[in-house]
């Protein structure tokens, strides 16, 4: 019973820094809803990490999961856009030093392949 506590204790200290961005899920919302709710978010300092989008009863749903930003970095995120411009924004937002942390695809109601993706970048550290 010792090494179990002892193991629960070890992982809680290296898993703490997930745990604090994990499981902020918003609920599933239209795509204004959604830009209205990604607008708050990034005001309080927030960035969707993961997006997920859905067809239900007709129209197209949209959730993220929020994290943080970390300090210094900045990012950009798109929702239910199609595979051209999500080609664009990659090719774009990579030349200019950002990282794609996330991208995931869902069938619209009409059939078509939506994009949501997140990119971030880290600033920067000048080593002396």
């Amino acid at each position: 019973m010792k090494v179990s506590s002892q193991v629960f204790i070890i992982l809680s200290l290296l898993l703490s820094p997930i745990a604090v961005n994990a499981g902020n899920w918003s609920e599933w919302m239209t795509s204004a809803q959604y830009q209205q709710e990604f607008n708050t978010r990034a005001n309080e300092g927030f960035y969707p990490h993961t997006v997920d989008g859905k067809c239900q009863s007709g129209i197209e749903e949209f959730r993220a999961e929020w994290w943080k930003i970390p300090s210094g970095d900045s990012f950009w995120s798109h929702h239910g856009i199609d595979r051209g411009t999500y080609d664009s924004k990659n090719q774009e937002y990579t030349s200019k030093g950002y990282s794609l942390v996330f991208v995931t695809t869902f069938k619209d109601c009409s059939g078509v392949d939506r994009y949501q993706a997140t990119w971030l970048k880290l600033p920067a550290h000048k080593i002396d």
